[in-house]
């Protein structure tokens, strides 16, 4: 897998989900699966930090704090548009969700926080820039970020 490479313009199947969020709108995960229509039960991959619906992954990011499972991973804005991602502890590349979400098949909406217990703000969608196979993996997202 190359270290960077950019997307491809997003299709008319991936403005579906998108398109019922607006950026720099704050939402928490109960309201987003309820705008989205899905009924999962508490837990799991939902609360800890991303979870594919679909053709359309969720990333949730607690920024300058550690989120509510103890674990800070150094998620950082870059600039303006530019988001430093980091996945789960043990996460790589390889894995089949990863590659999943660096694929032009998925759409991946970024949601972020600065406080464990605040709602997420909606970033937008985010589009793969760079990627780094560490552990956790690290990846750079292009985001339209509503500069409210």
């Amino acid at each position: 897998m190359d270290s960077a490479g950019a997307v491809s313009g997003m299709s008319k199947k991936h403005e579906r989900l998108a398109s019922l969020f607006k950026a720099g709108d704050r939402y928490s995960r109960e309201r987003i699966k309820s705008i989205i229509g899905i009924d999962e039960p508490a837990g799991g991959n939902w609360y800890t930090g991303y979870h594919r619906v679909g053709n359309t992954v969720f990333i949730f990011s607690t920024v300058g704090t550690p989120a509510r499972t103890g674990h800070e991973y150094g998620d950082q804005w870059l600039d303006d548009e530019r988001f430093e991602w980091r996945g789960k502890t043990q996460s790589t590349l390889k894995q089949p969700l990863t590659r999943f979400m660096l694929s032009d098949d998925s759409e991946v909406l970024l949601f972020v926080r600065e406080s464990n217990r605040a709602s997420f703000t909606f970033a937008g969608i985010a589009k793969f820039q760079a990627a780094f196979d560490e552990k956790p993996f690290r990846i750079i997202w292009a985001t339209q970020r509503s500069k409210r």
